[in-house]
């Protein structure tokens, strides 16, 4: 009998450990999503810092507007002058994918710690995904208020794909709460496919981008956007 007993407590430990090398992999291409949607801030960021600003004397500000058009037509706008309003959104959006980030660092955080037990991670990613499912809201609105039709059509396949991830999170949750290991693998898929989508996304943009801004500034600004995200992804 007592063999028996160790039996089924070594099998148990070697399914766990199998399932947790297993959701390490698939999981990698959400650290992945996080870093890349930072990215994409700070290229949003780029673009909404050419912005005039009241320090800013008059001629300065009209470059950098020009500057913030030639990025704009970059994104797809049709236009070749940004309307302020299209500018604000914009901007607005930047602070949305960021807010997307701080919520997201955690929620994977927690998923890959083995000290996390799984009813603890169900209750906190309920909040978390609630929150994700207002900030995909709020970009959902921003971005169709947006004038130019061009520039609305790159960021609605943009919001599309965040809509595509909180998706895959739902269902990752539920198979969690359900404690349905075949759906919560799915769901890991279903989650990386929707990862590498905007991995292809934010690159494509990136390409777009990058010979209109200063390197130096945006590797700075990426560099310290990423630490900010490892130092939320460490374990509690």
């Amino acid at each position: 009998m007592k063999d028996d007993i160790t039996q089924q407590i070594v099998k148990f430990r070697e399914e766990r450990a199998s399932k947790q090398l297993h959701m390490n992999g698939q999981m990698r291409q959400t650290r992945g999503m996080l870093i890349w949607m930072s990215l994409l801030s700070v290229y949003l960021l780029a673009l909404t810092s050419c912005g005039p600003t009241q320090e800013q004397p008059s001629q300065s500000a009209q470059s950098s507007r020009r500057e913030a058009d030639q990025v704009a037509q970059a994104m797809g706008a049709d236009s070749s002058k940004l309307s302020d309003h299209d500018f604000e959104v914009l901007v607005e959006m930047n602070v949305l994918s960021t807010r997307w980030n701080h919520a997201a660092a955690p929620l994977v955080r927690d998923y890959l710690d083995p000290n996390v037990q799984a009813d603890s991670w169900v209750r906190s990613a309920s909040a978390i995904i609630a929150e994700m499912r207002a900030v995909h809201m709020e970009m959902s609105a921003e971005v169709q208020s947006l004038e130019d039709e061009g520039l609305r059509k790159t960021l609605v396949e943009i919001v599309e794909n965040y809509r595509a991830k909180l998706n895959a999170l739902v269902v990752l949750h539920n198979a969690v709460a359900s404690g349905d290991t075949e759906s919560e693998q799915a769901a890991q898929v279903q989650l990386s496919t929707a990862t590498q989508e905007g991995q292809r996304l934010a690159q494509a943009l990136i390409e777009r981008i990058r010979p209109l801004v200063d390197p130096a500034e945006l590797e700075r600004e990426a560099r310290k956007r990423a630490e900010d995200i490892s130092d939320r992804m460490r374990p509690r």
